[in-house]
């Protein structure tokens, strides 16, 4: 998903995977979200292969780059758009950090959660600039 947006709507179970799997990590994960428009309905996990990991995340490039090809964004005749990011803040909040910024390289929509501080919070990314946006919650 591209473009200025200003919500973004996530299943339910969706947003209930994520939150536990992130539940108690001490590195952050990373996964690709998938739906139609500004509607999350998947999201798989890439391997985190930074050297950091406990505070920064870089997707595995041949798992994106084969996820990207179930895509719109690599294939026309594909059914579901990739929409954007989601990684977790195990010791922080969620609010974009310094190398998430440098490190968005793609326009559309980030999720990040911090489950230390039970929060879940989206962005809309332009060319590197965020903008928190709302996330409706489908059942």
């Amino acid at each position: 998903m591209e473009g200025d947006i200003n919500s973004v709507y996530i299943h339910t179970a969706v947003k209930q995977m994520l939150t536990d799997l992130t539940k108690g990590q001490s590195k952050e994960l990373v996964f690709g979200l998938l739906g139609q428009g500004n509607k999350i309905t998947a999201a798989v996990q890439f391997t985190n292969i930074s050297e950091t990991p406990e505070v920064s995340y870089i997707p595995d490039p041949v798992q994106f780059l084969a996820f990207l090809k179930y895509t719109t964004k690599l294939n026309p005749r594909a059914t579901l758009d990739f929409i954007g990011i989601f990684h977790n803040h195990p010791k922080t909040p969620a609010l974009p950090s310094p190398t998430d910024i440098y490190g968005s390289t793609w326009d559309g929509v980030y999720l990040i959660s911090s489950p230390l501080y039970n929060e879940l919070n989206a962005y809309s990314v332009n060319s590197r600039t965020w903008k928190p946006i709302t996330i409706y919650e489908l059942s």
